[in-house]
């Protein structure tokens, strides 16, 4: 448009775009694509060959991923990797290149939602593929950690359920290093969140959350997965019951609070601490008997 003297004009203002460097690779790929249109006319039987610019983009994020850091100049293909996301050919290279982009730090992670990640990353939780789902959630606690806002529009869709299944699930191939990420996703959700509270105690939140502890404390050991598992599930647990008596009553009948009981002997002073805020939430949330003071 700034070739032929027209001058786009919108409110609120926006940065000049059309000198932007991505202008020449789409070029490229739009006369490299062109350029088979006289074989195609003259060869009938001859076959389109599909445009290589989104692997390329891909492949240039992945470069920039082994040089970049938060001093250096933002990558420029971040927003063609977003729009990959929901390409079924391209989607889990470009999931798990953006979950190596989120892991550099809460910087990455604000230049990601300012570019727009958010739903994409909330559609994908609708998707059934199973090799998605450990990135995905790794990359929605990555969100999470950084903006606990985001647990409205997640309940919104039921997306807190894609969470639980995968913390319920029985595949091998789910460590409980990768189940703890959904533990805090969950916990998030919950946390001071009372319509989150409601539709995670409707999905069984509860019940799987003791079920796992009860797995675990027995055999406790020194693994990181295995404590950091134990460590959310206590603060999950706290934070599903936090000013809920009903919930709260249910989970000392089902034996929360012996279960938390037991962790306050544990060398571990994070887990001590995790099972001290779950049995605090518990006592403070029970209901109050009548002419308790």
């Amino acid at each position: 448009m700034a070739a032929s003297n027209c001058s786009p004009v919108s409110f609120p203002r926006l940065p000049p775009t059309h000198q932007h460097p991505m202008w020449q690779a789409w070029d490229l790929a739009a006369e490299m694509c062109l350029l088979q249109l006289p074989g195609l006319l003259a060869d009938p039987t001859a076959e389109f060959v599909p445009s290589s610019f989104f692997s390329e983009q891909l492949t240039a994020f992945e470069l920039w991923l082994a040089h970049g850091s938060s001093d250096k100049k933002p990558p420029e293909q971040l927003p063609i990797v977003l729009q990959v996301l929901l390409s079924q050919v391209h989607r889990l290279r470009a999931l798990v290149l953006l979950g190596r982009f989120l892991d550099m730090g809460s910087w990455a992670v604000d230049l990601a939602l300012s570019v727009g990640i958010f739903p994409y990353v909330l559609k994908l939780l609708q998707t059934t593929s199973s090799d998605l789902r450990t990135t995905l959630v790794f990359i929605w606690a990555k969100i999470l950690a950084l903006d606990r806002s985001c647990q409205a529009d997640l309940v919104k869709d039921n997306g807190h359920v894609y969470f639980l299944k995968y913390l319920d699930s029985p595949e091998p191939g789910i460590d409980n290093h990768n189940r703890a990420q959904a533990a805090f996703v969950l916990a998030v959700v919950c946390d001071q969140h009372a319509k989150g509270q409601a539709l995670c105690a409707a999905a069984n939140l509860l019940q799987v959350l003791l079920k796992w502890l009860r797995l675990l404390l027995p055999a406790l050991t020194a693994s990181s997965g295995n404590l950091l598992l134990v460590r959310w599930l206590c603060i999950c647990l706290g934070n599903l019951c936090d000013n809920q008596p009903e919930m709260a009553a249910a989970a000392v009948r089902d034996g929360a609070a012996d279960l938390l009981a037991g962790l306050l002997q544990a060398q571990l002073p994070e887990l001590r601490a995790a099972a001290v805020f779950g049995l605090g939430s518990l006592i403070h949330s029970l209901p109050r008997q009548r002419g308790a003071g």
